[in-house]
């Protein structure tokens, strides 16, 4: 996959051991073995902002089909992180930080780290 400037919006879930504090806490070192597509990704892009929100496992489907259907977003590498669902991507790609802040509006209440 090619990446272009630009921001990438990453959808996933976080009902394995640990929760949430385990998956972030994964998602953010720098040493790990690749499991998940995301681990890939994130050897080329830092992770700038995390939003999250505590809910029922279909927040992640959801989320995705929110934000795709955001103006001015597109799907970067069809069935990324996606692989275990009929979502079209779980990765998508905004031009600009003011397309990222209208998708988080979108979504919601959510927390940030």
């Amino acid at each position: 996959m090619r990446l272009h400037r630009g921001w990438y919006l990453y959808v996933g879930s976080a009902f394995g051991p640990g929760g949430l504090g385990a998956r972030l806490g994964r998602h953010l070192r720098t040493t790990k073995r690749r499991h998940w597509h995301i681990d890939t990704l994130l050897d080329h892009c830092p992770i700038r902002q995390i939003w999250y929100r505590c809910a029922g496992r279909e927040l992640e489907h959801r989320w995705a089909q929110l934000l795709l259907s955001q103006h001015d977003v597109i799907v970067p590498l069809a069935g990324f992180g996606a692989s275990d669902c009929l979502c079209r991507s779980h990765l998508i790609w905004a031009r600009s930080l003011e397309k990222v802040q209208e998708a988080r509006q979108a979504l919601g209440p959510i927390a940030s780290l």
